[in-house]
C-alpha cells in the first residue's frame, strides 16, 4: 500500500477543487427554481375551496391598503345610434373574472353581445345588464333594437369617455346627465367649442425624509370628452405614492399621466417621493409653461436655504390656501432649486411635552400602594424615563408592548429607554412605605400636566388632602360656611337652653356626625325652637301646640337615629357592607381612530376609478426595488433605532388590583415638577370603628338629654332623674343596635 506524504495530499485536494472550479465556470448550471410549498394530498383537494372568493387578491391594491383593489378598468365607448337600432363597442381591462355593466336598461336591452367575437349571454342583475369576462384584456360589443329612437341610454358609471354617432353625425359633446344617462336627443349641449386644456401645476417640497413632492395640477378642459395624456408631470427620479383624482385616471409605466377627460375644471393631485437625499431638484422642460413651488421646511431634521429661484408671494400666485404659508418660488424650464446645508438635526430642540395620569390603589393594610401611570405627549430632548425613588417601577409598556426595565445613572434607578418622539406609555409601580408624602410625578422627568385617582380599600377613609389644586372630596372639602353655621347655631342654643356642658357635648357630638350619611341635622334645630318656645309661652293651646311640635321632632330624631347608629355599627365592624356613592368622574373623551363602515366591494372598484391610486406601472416596480434594497438593511437594524433582544426576559410587574371602593379625583391645575408631592391624610379602619362607637354614644347621650324634661334648674333631684333617663335611652339604643347586627 502505497503512503503519500501530508503535503502530497493536500496539493492533490487543491488541483481537484481547481478543476471543478473550470468545469463549472465553462459549464455554468442554470439555478434551479424553488418548488411552491408541497401540499399534503390529505388537502390538496381542499385548494380551491380554500381560495374561492379570493381572486381579487391578484389585482392592482391601494398603496397603503391592501384590502383594497381595482379588478376592472373600461376604455373609451363607442356607440352609433340610428332610428330602429344602436350598436356599441368598448374595450375592458380587467385582473379577475367579473361582472362587466353594459349600456342599456329593461328597455333598452343589449342583444347578440359578443367578448372578442364569441357570443355571451347577458344576465340582469340590480336591473342593469352584464356580461362575465375573464381575466385579460377583451373588446366587448353587442346592439340594439327599438321601435323609436330613445331620449336617453344608460352607461356603465365607470366609463370616462363617450363617442356618441346618431344617425350618422357624430356628437361633438356627448350630455351624460348626473344619474349616469347619455343623451341621445331632445337635449342641446349647447355651441361646439374647440378641444383646448388649460394645465398649471403647482408642487409642494416637504423637506423630509425621503423628501416627498406633492404635485397639484388644475386643469380647465373645453370640447368633447377625449383622453389626455400629460408628459413630463412628475420629477426625475421622483416615485408615484398616491394619485387622487376625480376623473378616471392612472399613471403609465414611463410616468406618463393618463385622464379620461371631459369639459369642466378638474384639480389632479400626484404625490411622490425621492429615494436619496436631495440637495437640489431640477424642474426640467416645464412642460406646461412656469410652475410655482412651495418649500416646507422640517427644521428638526435639517436647516437650509433655498437658492436657484426668484421667490414671491404666496398669496399673488394662486397656490392651494393651505400652502400659503409656505415661502413660494418661481421655476422657469431647466431651473435648478438648490438647497445648502447649514444644520443638520436640531441643536436646541422644544422642551419636552409630557402628561401623565396616575391612578393608585392604597394596599388594604394601609403599608404600602400600587400606582399606574399612562404618559402621554412627545419627546423632543430626553429619551429615557427612570422612576424616582420610593417608587419601585415593575412594568413598562409602549405603544402597547413590553419594555425591558434597565438601570439608569450611578444611582441605579430603574428606567426605560426611548426612541419614539410621540408617546404612549403605561407604567405599573409599587411603593412599598406607610407614605404620608406621595410623589405627584414620581419620575425624574417634569409634566406640562397631572391627574390622578386615589383608591381606597373598605374601612379607609380620607380626612384631608394637601398640595393638589382641585382637593379630592375629604372629609375637610366637605365643611361648607353653612354647615359651620348650623353647628355652632344648634351647639349655642343647646348651651343656651340647658348649660355649657351640653353645649360642648352637642359642638363635638355634631361635628362627628353631620357629614356621615343618613345623620340627623336640620332636626336639631326644629326640636331646640319646640323647646324654647314652651319655656316661655303661657298656658293655653299655643302651648299645647308647641309641646305637640316638640314630640313629633323627638319622634323624628329617634326615627332618624336609630338607622343611623345601627349602620354606624354595622359598617365600623364590617367596612364591605357600606353604601358608596358613586362619584361623578370626567367624561373620557373617545379615541380619534374611530372605524368607519366598509364600502361594498362594487362601490370599492366604483371609487377607484374616481380615485385611482392603483399603480401596477412603473411606480410599482421601483416601489418592490426600492422594498428589495431595504430589507437587508432592516435586518441589519439599520433602520430599528432601538431593537430589543426577543430572548431578554421583560418584566411582569406587581400586578394591578381590580377593585374599585372609594375614589377620589386629584388634578393639578399647571405644569408638575419631578420633585413636586402631595400629602394625604388618612383614617385606617380601627379609627373608623372608635369613632363609629362614639358617635353612637354621643348621638345616644344627646337624644336622652334633649328629650328628657328640660325644667333643669340645677337642684339634685332633677339632675338625678335626667341621668337616670340618658343612662336608660343609651343602654336600650345600645341594646337595639346590637341585636340588630
Amino acid at each position: 500500500m502505497t503512503v503519500f506524504s501530508r503535503p502530497f495530499q493536500i496539493g492533490f485536494l487543491f488541483l481537484i477543487a481547481g478543476c471543478c472550479y473550470l468545469l463549472c465556470a465553462a459549464h455554468p448550471v442554470p439555478a434551479a427554481v424553488l418548488p411552491p410549498v408541497d401540499i399534503p394530498p390529505e388537502l390538496s383537494r381542499w385548494k380551491p375551496w380554500v381560495l374561492y372568493g379570493m381572486e381579487e387578491k391578484r389585482c392592482p391594491v391601494r398603496f397603503n391598503d391592501a384590502d383594497i383593489s381595482a379588478c376592472r378598468w373600461p376604455s373609451r365607448l363607442d356607440l352609433t345610434i340610428e332610428e330602429n337600432t344602436g350598436r356599441f363597442e368598448q374595450q375592458w381591462l380587467v385582473f379577475r373574472d367579473v361582472w362587466a355593466t353594459l349600456p342599456g336598461s329593461p328597455d333598452s336591452y343589449p342583444e347578440d353581445v359578443e367578448i372578442d367575437g364569441k357570443r355571451e349571454p347577458v344576465l340582469m342583475r340590480s336591473q342593469v345588464p352584464t356580461v362575465r369576462v375573464s381575466r385579460g384584456e377583451h373588446r366587448i360589443g353587442g346592439s340594439f333594437s327599438w321601435k323609436e329612437m330613445p331620449e336617453t341610454l344608460a352607461i356603465p358609471p365607470e366609463t370616462g369617455i363617450v363617442t356618441l354617432a346618431v344617425k350618422g353625425h357624430v356628437v361633438e359633446q356627448p350630455v351624460i346627465d348626473t344619474s349616469g344617462k347619455l343623451w341621445i336627443q331632445k337635449r342641446d349641449s349647447g355651441p361646439a367649442r374647440e378641444n383646448r386644456e388649460d394645465i398649471r401645476v403647482f408642487r409642494l417640497l416637504k423637506d423630509t425624509i425621503p423628501m416627498t413632492v406633492t404635485q397639484h395640477i388644475r386643469m380647465d378642459i373645453s370640447g368633447q370628452a377625449r383622453e389626455i395624456r400629460l408628459k413630463d408631470v412628475l420629477l426625475k427620479d421622483a416615485v408615484p405614492l398616491q394619485l387622487t383624482s376625480v376623473l378616471p385616471a392612472r399613471i403609465g409605466l414611463n410616468g406618463e399621466v393618463m385622464i379620461q377627460a371631459r369639459p369642466g375644471s378638474w384639480i389632479l393631485e400626484i404625490e411622490t417621493r425621492f429615494e436619496h437625499p436631495m440637495d437640489g431638484i431640477s424642474a426640467g422642460a416645464c412642460a406646461y409653461g412656469e410652475e410655482i413651488w412651495s418649500f416646507e421646511s422640517r427644521n428638526q431634521l435639517r436647516m437650509v436655504t433655498v437658492s436657484g429661484a426668484p421667490a414671491i408671494d404666496p398669496g399673488q400666485t394662486g397656490v392651494p390656501s393651505a400652502w400659503k404659508e409656505f415661502p413660494a418660488y418661481r421655476i422657469k424650464p431647466e431651473t435648478v432649486l438648490r438647497f445648502e446645508l447649514l444644520r443638520r438635526g436640531d441643536g436646541d430642540p422644544a422642551p419636552d411635552q409630557l402628561r401623565i395620569a396616575r391612578t393608585w390603589w392604597l394596599d388594604f393594610d394601609g403599608k404600602g400602594f400600587t400606582q399606574k401611570d399612562r404618559i402621554t405627549g412627545t419627546l423632543s430632548r430626553q429619551w429615557f424615563l427612570v422612576m424616582n425613588p420610593p417608587g419601585i417601577l415593575g412594568k413598562v409598556a409602549v405603544d402597547g408592548a413590553d419594555q425591558l426595565i434597565t438601570s439608569h445613572g450611578a444611582e441605579g434607578k430603574a428606567g426605560v429607554e426611548l426612541r419614539q418622539g410621540r408617546l404612549v406609555l403605561d407604567a405599573d409601580s409599587r411603593i412599598d412605605a406607610p407614605l404620608r408624602r406621595i410623589p405627584a410625578a414620581g419620575w425624574d422627568h417634569g409634566f406640562q400636566s397631572a391627574s390622578g385617582v386615589l383608591n381606597l380599600p373598605p374601612g379607609w377613609k380620607l380626612f384631608a388632602a394637601a398640595g393638589v389644586n382641585t382637593a379630592p372630596v375629604s372629609w375637610v372639602e366637605r365643611w361648607s360656611l353653612l354647615d359651620f353655621f348650623l353647628v355652632l347655631v344648634t351647639a349655642m342654643a343647646v348651651a343656651r337652653l340647658k348649660s355649657a356642658a351640653w353645649g360642648a357635648l352637642s359642638l363635638i357630638a355634631l361635628t362627628l356626625i353631620y357629614h356621615e350619611p343618613g345623620a340627623p341635622r336640620s332636626v336639631w334645630l326644629s326640636l331646640l325652637a319646640a323647646t324654647a318656645l314652651i319655656r316661655v309661652l303661657p298656658e293655653g293651646w299655643i302651648k299645647k301646640a308647641a309641646a305637640l311640635w316638640r314630640a313629633g321632632s323627638i319622634v323624628v330624631l329617634v326615627i332618624i337615629a336609630v338607622p343611623f347608629s345601627i349602620q354606624e355599627i354595622r359598617t365600623g365592624l364590617f367596612p364591605q357592607l357600606e353604601n358608596i356613592a358613586v362619584h361623578p368622574q370626567p367624561p373620557v373623551r373617545p379615541s380619534q381612530n374611530v372605524l368607519s363602515s366598509a364600502p361594498e366591494p362594487e362601490q370599492q372598484q366604483e371609487g377607484l376609478l374616481q380615485k385611482s391610486d392603483a399603480f401596477h406601472t412603473a411606480a410599482a416596480g421601483k416601489a418592490k426595488e426600492y422594498q428589495g434594497r431595504i430589507k437587508p438593511a432592516q435586518s441589519q437594524g439599520q433602520f430599528q433605532p432601538l431593537v430589543q433582544d426577543p430572548q431578554a426576559l421583560i418584566q411582569t410587574g406587581p400586578g394591578l388590583p381590580s377593585w374599585k371602593w372609594r375614589t377620589f379625583t386629584l388634578k393639578w391645575n399647571g405644569p408638575v415638577d419631578k420633585d413636586q408631592s402631595f400629602s394625604l391624610w388618612l383614617i385606617p379602619p380601627g379609627v373608623n370603628l372608635l369613632l363609629a362607637f362614639i358617635r353612637v354614644l354621643l348621638l345616644a347621650v344627646l337624644t336622652a338629654g334633649l328629650c328628657a324634661n328640660s325644667s333643669f334648674d340645677g337642684h339634685w333631684r332633677n339632675w338625678i332623674r335626667a341621668r337616670q333617663s340618658v343612662l336608660a335611652v343609651s343602654l336600650l339604643l345600645l341594646a337595639t343596635m346590637g341585636l340588630w347586627a
